[in-house]
């Protein structure tokens, strides 16, 4: 009896199998989901715990920096406190902060013509090596990387070297199009360009410098109004190289004054003699005694 009903329900057996195999793999599901959740909640745990530590670093290091500073009273004494706090803020976001404006208050000692030559010198290699070091390492960020560009191609006309300026401000110009100071940057390379062209005169570098100057000013032209410093000082520039403009207020350059000849009387006009003849010769007056009884004596 056992086995005619067995033979009549076929399927049982077999139906039984699907549902197994279905729970499994739901169970398996299950099991990866809860796994991920705990993966996930454990990774936000580390990255929180990780951020609060990277906030506290980076407060720690710009209060090393104000504490650092707070005393300082010229441009040696600043220099001396960013050099302490380099090696304390290396970590944090303040020490591109600290290399930049160290290398500016070292150049800021370079051009001090109150210090000796050695030292000016000594304070222009190491403002140079700094802005150089954070044009390597800050060079894509949107504030230091333009302003180390701009630092380190002065040091380099400051130390006569117009050529190794011209190659920074050409792949700062090319890289920070973006960049608050690119049209800034422009006029420096135009700038460099001429400075070069007054020692070699290279019609080139003559080109150069009008193309990034006239660049420099027609990118400025819709903020005239907000004062750049520099822009007169571009437009005099393009001025002297159109020879034409503000530097030639009558639009061409100015001719040659002729020397003035100092003629002696003996060479004077016949206009000045005739008016000597004419102006009656003044009565002369007698001389005063010196003595005042002597005076009365005489009487």
């Amino acid at each position: 009896m056992a086995v005619q009903e067995a033979t009549q329900h076929p399927d049982a057996t077999t139906s039984a199998a699907p549902l197994s195999s279905w729970g499994g793999l739901v169970a398996k599901l299950v099991f990866l989901l809860i796994g991920l959740l705990i993966a996930f909640v454990v990774v936000m745990v580390v990255n929180t715990r990780n951020s609060e530590a990277t906030h506290l670093k980076d407060r720690q290091g710009w209060d090393d920096v104000y504490q650092a500073l707070k005393d300082a009273k010229d441009d040696k004494e600043k220099v001396a406190a960013l050099e302490g706090v380099w090696s304390k803020v290396d970590t944090s976001s303040a020490h591109p902060y600290v290399m930049l404006e160290l290398a500016q208050e070292q150049y800021q000692l370079a051009v001090s013509e109150q210090r000796p030559a050695p030292e000016r010198k000594r304070s222009l290699d190491r403002a140079k090596q700094v802005f150089d070091l954070v044009r390597e390492r800050e060079g894509k960020h949107p504030l230091y990387g333009g302003l180390a560009s701009e630092g380190s191609a002065a040091c380099r006309e400051q130390a006569g070297d117009l050529d190794g300026a011209i190659q920074v401000l050409t792949d700062a110009v090319g890289r920070y199009e973006s960049h608050f100071l690119h049209t800034k940057l422009c006029y420096e390379l135009g700038r460099a360009y001429w400075m070069r062209s007054l020692k070699s005169a290279d019609a080139k570098d003559r080109e150069e410098a009008l193309r990034w100057e006239d660049k420099a000013i027609q990118d400025t032209q819709d903020n005239a109004s907000r004062g750049f410093r520099w822009r007169e000082e571009a437009q005099f520039i393009k001025s002297v190289l159109e020879k034409h403009g503000p530097a030639w207020p009558d639009s061409a350059p100015p001719p040659a004054k002729p020397a003035v000849e100092q003629k002696t009387s003996a060479e004077k006009t016949p206009d000045a003699k005739t008016a000597e003849e004419k102006s009656p010769a003044e009565p002369k007056k007698a001389d005063a005694p010196a003595d005042p009884k002597a005076a009365k004596s005489e009487k």
